[in-house]
């Protein structure tokens, strides 16, 4: 009799049911994604980079950014309320980090709140563009750190409805979070520093009209 065999036999239990059941809301919440990206509800209206700087320095969307390189270390300390994994960002990832916060300042784009993830690396990311003003909300933390298959949809469901809302008048509203996080609720991968926008409307709906680069976000004129 196999190990794992003989270990359901013994104790009743499969051992790996856990796992499988991880492995299947993981597929159930990919398929659940793409569903929702053939959805009227989401639409896709690419702006020029003109047009899209004029836009954000009018205000009205919504900014999702992914930090870059990270490192194993326990310093500095984390940040009260947010979680410690042991990784902390790099020296290239806090430059890249304050590199995009510095073209928020040069294009005069206005941000009315900044949001991130809870853990501290992500954290440390978006406080180095901009400062300590930053809340932490879970809509926006890793999947690795739901053990309820219901929070973690509820929270995948609470990022899709952040990029739906418009941000108050005049300004911007920017989060920064994960790429497993945000396939999960966009059926798409968002690489290493890449930018999405989106712009909310009164439809209720996330219109995606931009995805750059970090060379290309940072090398943004008006």
């Amino acid at each position: 009799m196999c190990k794992f065999a003989f270990d359901r036999a013994k104790t009743g239990r499969d051992r790996n049911a856990p796992i499988r059941r991880r492995s299947v809301a993981a597929l159930l919440g990919l398929a659940s994604a793409a569903a929702w990206l053939q959805h009227p509800a989401f639409a896709q209206q690419p702006l020029d980079r003109r047009a899209l700087v004029n836009g954000l320095q009018s205000g009205g969307f919504v900014v999702v950014h992914r930090y870059t390189g990270t490192t194993r270390s326990r310093l500095p300390r984390a940040q009260p309320g947010t979680i410690d994994d042991g990784q902390r960002l790099s020296s290239a990832g806090r430059a890249d980090a304050l590199a995009i916060g510095e073209t928020y300042r040069r294009l005069k784009i206005q941000v009315f709140r900044v949001l991130s993830s809870a853990y501290f690396f992500v954290y440390e990311a978006a406080a180095a563009a901009f400062g300590d003003r930053i809340d932490v909300h879970r809509d926006l933390t890793g999947s690795l750190h739901f053990t309820d298959p219901g929070e973690l949809d509820r929270s995948i469901a609470g990022l899709r409805l952040r990029v739906a809302t418009p941000p108050a008048g005049g300004s911007n509203v920017v989060l920064w979070t994960h790429q497993g996080k945000f396939e999960k609720a966009f059926g798409y991968w968002l690489p290493s520093g890449e930018t999405v926008v989106f712009r909310p409307s009164d439809d209720g709906k996330p219109h995606e009209v931009a995805r750059l680069s970090f060379k290309e976000f940072v090398e943004l004129t008006d």
